[in-house]
């Protein structure tokens, strides 16, 4: 057996591995007979069309290599209990000699394949050229027609069509004509919900999806494109009823919208097209002229000129390939990889091996027969994602690496081959771009519906990954399962088949919602669990605590929607070595830093980091930030450390991890110190760095250090930064953001910064603070551009949300007297004499106010803000139903969501009137109510004299009121106020709550007021899932005032608690409050901007891709 082998394969399971363990037997016999078997199966693989007594003589062994390999890993004592085991070794080798397979020819690799030219970019040829393909369709998306227009492009497979919808997507004219648009790709069994998520997620990117139902998906799609100029194009689509679904969240309207859709099948494509035959674009094969082309510039990526002598073999190949690009780009990575020497000969033996009329899907066999086993058994393992699923590059690699399908010397030169394996299959085209960015950035990739096609039929034959989707009724398990793949992501009910072969399950893949997700607790043979997991049903957890008895794990990625339960200890996991909780996990278990295998962890934002100092649960500490910092046993092997929940500063320890070679962290406060901690990586080629408190001075880095890094991004809401001569040699990008402030004073933003000579691309990343305008960012983008301008390479620079920014206690004091710390002193002095002005005239309307209602005794109490003033707001009722349940408050309340100039909704639920506070025109909110409530009208409209009180104002209490003792009242910060969509956003969150009965927004305070029987913590939360950055000021029993629920009392009725009785002094109201944005946070989780994967392929965006592929 040769053990330069990968440990595991499809084609030899897991004998490689078990040979090596083997050798610690002492029975010389036994050892011979396992190296036989072990000989003989390696040269049945080589075989390219094997009998059926061989292939059922190869699933055994394979199957028997399984078992062996699971019962030495599991029994301490295996090396003297292997007798039962040897009988079967020995009747295989019996049966191979018996049925003479010796005689089967084997063969070795004609065409290895080498990847010789780096990984290539899209090959496009002809699309572009003068009234070619993107010229005629662009002209139809734009040709001035306001109605919904669908376009279909239909042709056979491989011949280019998601190609063509890739380069339409990247056509700048499009993307400025649109106002939105999102692309998507289905599948010939398509998960509906994941598509239409998909599309919401891209449309409404600031607003990410939170139904699951599909008439709620449906319905949020159809509202929010209903005035918008939108472009969507759907790849790939098999079946017409896909596209009945969809076609329902399209809005028809008079915007000039546009739909583009791909398909095989010709009646598809007239059905989307409402059978108008003349938005049918039809794909033809490529010409000779250019089949040659594209196939020179395959074969010869880097500029080489071809040999004449290959002149009339490529003329025959390409003729072969039938002008299809997936074809002829497939057959030209095999001859590309041949070496020159012997070039002629191999390019000889590829024609005679392709028959005069070739189809894609021979072409694609043959190039799969092409590939090394260790590639072959890569590509196989691609089958447990459903077909056109997003994959990520490096979460790929990372899969093979834990499958042991990769052997090098180092973890590090194994996640360097696995690349290497990914690249191949990219340039051969069975892997796709999904790059459908601006940038030349790859961001995710997918396997081509052909190749997958391929792949499962391969894999059922070898009995390598056994896959049950949910259109499978009834599933009859034959063989031992040692992969399986639950992909349940269209399913609401699904389940996994009863079989006792299920307890031999080494990996574990699940995709769908998690009311289907089966009990694990027999898989104890678990190595590796794969879990992409959607939450349908409101609040709701996903528990995990029972991996903690699967002491083989070695690879454990979990993708939910949901919070996620962990077990309380981890330690037991010796062979964990990949983790990644892309969730909101409540409590991180404490020993998760001493896994000594430990090779990448990613912990997603909403996690509590652990104690991992060792001081008992019962002893006062300080915050789980800081202990974190004090750990004194790092993993000293991992390489990658992503932690998304804040830290307070750069731990020492991660000085010492020679290995690291990606870090991305949130830290609270950033010194000299940690640049120096960081410096001094050998490994490290990736640095993502977000500060939430600003840096006061120049953070600088000192020649000599990070060496090795390839890759630095930082945000923080103050930008100073001091690049020295010699500092980052090897740095390629950079990606800097920081805040625009009111009136600030942009200097030394990067100093020295033209002493990254190797940088190639400089990006800019700008938010905007509460109170700057755009003038601001307008300083502030100039101020980069002059900053980075001696630098030749090119400059990005895009406006963005804005940066988490802390305050020093010093910068507190100076917010605290109304003062921003970087506002020069004239500034100060001017913003003080306008403010005082606005005082004057607020106090001034607020005695007018109160004049007036004194002498108006229907109304019975009266309440003040400062801005706006009470006489421009509004209080306008409206009757809506005779009686109002949860469901119709609901309605209302997310009817008015999309209104501005809305601060309050009260709604009467016995009486079915709804009043709104604000400066909203009633004629907009009459047209919005009517839209649920045919019967809605209005009953009046007048001045505003009450809105529910900021914190510490005093309140009006009804004693005997039977709802005082349920109801809540809670106080909410909205610490981003520059989105001015935010109230929108909130009521339309808080809509969905049945226990909701009051909602008022103060847009000066940006403080969010809720009255309800609702539980504090599930708002919040909600909140935050609406990409609301929220902390909570207060809670408590709300004490109702007269402004709620009972506004137009009977004359002369009197009122309870309005006044003291006499003799008694009325209470004095609270004391002034500080500023929201000082008062201590709510434990937010904290969510930085997603990471992309670049061109040298580092990190990517952990948001989920098969949710929002495209941004």
């Amino acid at each position: 057996m040769d053990l330069l082998l990968p440990p595991i394969s499809a084609s030899l399971g897991a004998m490689v591995s078990l040979a090596q363990k083997l050798d610690a037997l002492l029975d010389t016999e036994h050892t011979d007979e396992m190296r036989k078997l072990g000989t003989r199966l390696l040269e049945l693989s080589k075989a390219r069309d094997p009998p059926v007594t061989a292939r059922i003589w190869m699933k055994d062994v394979r199957e028997l290599s399984y078992d062996m390999d699971n019962f030495v890993d599991t029994e301490e004592d295996w090396i003297y209990n292997m007798s039962a085991f040897m009988g079967r070794v020995k009747e295989a080798n019996a049966r191979y000699e018996r049925y003479r397979l010796e005689s089967v020819p084997s063969h070795t690799d004609v065409f290895p394949i080498i990847n010789h030219c780096g990984q290539k970019t899209d090959l496009v040829v002809g699309l572009h050229d003068k009234g070619g393909a993107v010229d005629r369709l662009c002209h139809l998306l734009t040709d001035g027609d306001e109605q919904l227009k669908v376009l279909s492009i239909v042709g056979v497979g491989g011949i280019g069509k998601t190609t063509l919808a890739k380069q339409l997507w990247r056509v700048h004219k499009l993307r400025d004509y649109f106002h939105c648009r999102a692309f998507v790709r289905t599948a010939k069994k398509p998960d509906m919900r994941r598509i239409l998520r998909s599309i919401l997620a891209q449309v409404r990117p600031h607003q990410p999806p939170d139904a699951s139902e599909m008439g709620d998906l449906i319905h949020d799609l159809t509202e929010h494109l209903q005035d918008k100029r939108y472009v969507i194009i759907i790849d790939d689509i098999w079946d017409t009823s896909v596209w009945d679904v969809a076609t329902c969240a399209f809005p028809e309207g008079n915007h000039g919208s546009r739909i583009i859709t791909t398909t095989e099948i010709e009646d598809v494509a007239l059905a989307c097209c409402s059978y108008q035959s003349k938005y049918i674009f039809k794909m033809e094969p490529l010409s000779v002229s250019q089949s040659k082309e594209l196939f020179t510039n395959a074969v010869f990526c880097s500029g080489k000129e071809k040999s004449p002598q290959l002149d009339e073999v490529s003329d025959e190949i390409i003729r072969r390939c039938d002008g299809l690009p997936q074809a002829i780009i497939s057959i030209s990575s095999v001859l590309g990889s041949q070496r020159e020497a012997n070039a002629v000969e191999s390019w000889e033996q590829v024609q005679h091996f392709l028959l005069t009329s070739t189809t894609s899907v021979e072409i694609l066999n043959f190039c799969y027969n092409s590939l090394p086993s260790c590639v072959q058994t890569c590509l196989l393992y691609l089958g447990i994602y459903p077909e056109n699923y997003i994959i990520l590059k490096e979460d790929i690699m990372k899969q093979w690496v834990a499958e042991c399908f990769i052997r090098a010397p180092t973890e590090k030169e194994k996640m360097e081959v696995a690349g290497s394996y990914f690249d191949i299959l990219v340039n051969m085209g069975m892997i796709q771009h999904i790059d459908v960015d601006y940038s030349s950035e790859v961001l995710y990739y997918a396997v081509h519906h052909m190749v997958h096609d391929l792949i499962t039929s391969k894999s059922i034959e070898d009995n390598f990954i056994t896959v049950i989707d949910y259109s499978q009724r009834q599933v009859r398990l034959s063989n031992k399962v040692s992969r399986l793949s639950l992909q349940f992501g269209g399913a609401t009910f699904a389940s996994t088949p009863a079989s006792t072969g299920l307890s031999q399950i080494r990996s574990l893949t699940f995709i769908g919602l998690m009311s289907c997700f089966p009990s694990v607790v027999e898989f104890k043979l678990l190595r590796f669990l794969n879990l992409h997991i959607w939450s349908d049903q409101p609040s709701t957890y996903f528990d995990l605590r029972v991996i903690c008895e699967f002491v083989l794990l070695r690879y454990l990625q979990v993708t939910c929607s949901d919070t996620v339960y962990l077990p309380d200890q981890m330690q037991g996991l010796k062979h964990l070595e990949t983790l990644e909780i892309n969730a909101r996990v409540i409590v991180i278990p404490s020993d998760i830093v001493h896994l000594q295998s430990l090779l990448h962890l990613r912990l997603g934002g909403g996690t509590e980091l652990p104690d991992v100092t060792g001081i008992p649960r019962n002893v006062t500490v300080p915050s789980v930030a800081n202990l974190l910092d004090e750990s004194s046993s790092p993993p000293k092997s991992v390489m990658t450390i992503e932690l998304l929940p804040p830290i307070c500063r750069i731990p020492e320890w991660i000085g010492q991890l020679n290995n690291l070679c990606i870090l991305k962290v949130v830290v609270g406060e950033l010194l000299r110190d940690d640049i120096h901690i960081l410096g001094g990586l050998p490994a490290l080629t990736v640095l993502t760095l977000h500060v939430q408190r600003r840096t006061t001075e120049l953070i600088g880095f000192a020649p000599g250090t990070f060496n090795a890094l390839e890759y630095f991004e930082f945000r923080c809401g103050v930008l100073r930064l001091m690049f020295e001569e010699g500092a980052m040699p090897n740095l390629q990008r950079i990606k800097l953001g920081f805040n625009s402030h009111r009136g600030e004073q942009y200097d030394r933003l990067l100093v020295g910064i033209e002493h990254l000579s190797n940088v190639q691309e400089i990006s800019g990343i700008i938010g905007s603070t509460v109170r700057a305008e755009e003038y601001d960012l307008q300083a502030a983008e100039s101020a980069f551009k002059d900053a980075t301008g001696k630098h030749p390479s090119n400059v990005n620079i895009k406006r963005t949300d804005i940066a988490v920014e802390e305050y020093s206690p010093l910068e507190k004091q100076h917010l605290v007297r109304g003062k921003h710390p970087s506002t020069s002193s004239e500034q100060r002095g001017s913003q003080k004499q306008e403010s005082q002005q606005a005082i004057k005239q607020n106090a001034h309307s607020n005695s007018q106010l109160i004049n007036r209602i004194r002498d108006d005794k229907k109304h019975a109490s009266v309440e003040l803000q400062n801005d706006p003033p009470a006489s421009t707001q509004k209080r306008i009722v409206f009757k809506i139903a005779d009686t109002i349940d949860d469901r119709g408050k609901s309605r209302a309340f997310k009817a008015l969501s999309k209104l501005h100039g809305i601060d309050q909704l009260v709604v009467d639920m016995k009486e079915g009137k709804l009043t709104v506070v604000g400066g909203v025109d009633p004629v907009l909110v009459v047209s919005a109510l009517r839209a649920k409530f045919k019967g809605a009208h209005l009953i009046s409209v007048g001045p505003s004299t009450q809105v529910i009180k900021p914190e510490g104002r005093a309140s009006v209490e009804l004693p005997n009121d039977p709802r005082s003792s349920v109801q809540k009242k809670i106080v909410i910060k909205i610490v981003d106020i520059t989105d001015k969509r935010w109230k929108s956003s909130a009521f339309k969150v808080l809509s969905k709550f049945h226990g909701t009965n009051s909602v008022a927004a103060n847009e000066e305070e940006g403080t969010l007021t809720v009255v309800g029987d609702l539980d504090p913590e599930v708002v919040v939360l909600a909140l935050q899932k609406a990409r609301l950055n929220v902390q909570i000021v207060s809670t408590g029993p709300h004490i109702f005032s007269m402004g709620e629920g009972l506004m137009n009392k009977p004359e002369g009725r009197k009122m309870p608690g309005r006044n003291p009785p006499e003799g008694q002094q009325k209470p004095e109201s609270n004391p002034p409050q500080l500023p929201h944005s000082l008062i201590p946070p709510y434990s937010p989780p904290y969510r930085p901007p997603p990471y992309r994967q670049h061109r040298h392929e580092v990190h990517q965006s952990r948001e989920d891709p098969n949710s929002c592929v495209i941004q």
